[in-house]
């Protein structure tokens, strides 16, 4: 499903543009949180991992004392280890925003990523559980500034269940409309 793009070639996408197809008048804004349901949350405070993540944050616990056993991401968050998904979501017309991770190109534009809610999911630090990151799909394309730039995707979301060399991927949306943001 995915074809491997070496690092120069992602490195060289340039030129910031939004490009969309039409949207609908008024598409669910979600964050990261939304997509983890009541059910998989632990008790206490749930943690979104958002922005920039620094290895050291998803490998321990913050309250980890130095030298302490790293613990997953999901203990991190407060959640179970068990992914589960918001299936109320599926089909619905959504706005998400997160950092793009190239996946396919067609000439200079992104047609294929993964949204991640922090800088270095899936390859400088551990992945999120599955239901923390979103396939996205746009034909139209993207003009990608590289790595990590941060976008609102809109479209229809549905559960997914993809798995790649990088991670599990519990949601893909279609896209109608990516924009940097």
């Amino acid at each position: 499903m995915f074809s491997r793009r070496n690092s120069a070639a992602i490195a060289a996408i340039l030129g910031a543009t939004a490009m969309s197809l039409p949207v609908a008048a008024n598409p669910v804004e979600l964050t990261w949180a939304d997509l983890i349901p009541e059910s998989a949350r632990t008790g206490g405070e749930l943690r979104v991992l958002e922005g920039i993540i620094q290895h050291s944050q998803v490998s321990q616990a913050p309250e980890a004392a130095a030298g302490d056993a790293p613990v997953a991401i999901e203990s991190v968050m407060g959640i179970n280890s068990t992914v589960a998904y918001r299936t109320d979501l599926a089909g619905a017309e959504v706005r998400i925003e997160g950092y793009l991770l190239p996946l396919e190109l067609e000439g200079a534009n992104v047609t294929n990523f993964l949204l991640v809610p922090f800088v270095g999911a899936c390859i400088h630090v551990p992945p999120p559980p599955a239901n923390q990151l979103v396939l996205v799909d746009f034909p139209a394309g993207f003009s990608s500034t590289g790595l990590w730039q941060p976008v609102a995707v809109t479209g229809t979301l549905s559960l997914s269940g993809v798995s790649t060399d990088l991670a599990e991927i519990g949601y893909s949306i279609t896209a109608t409309a990516v924009q940097g943001i």
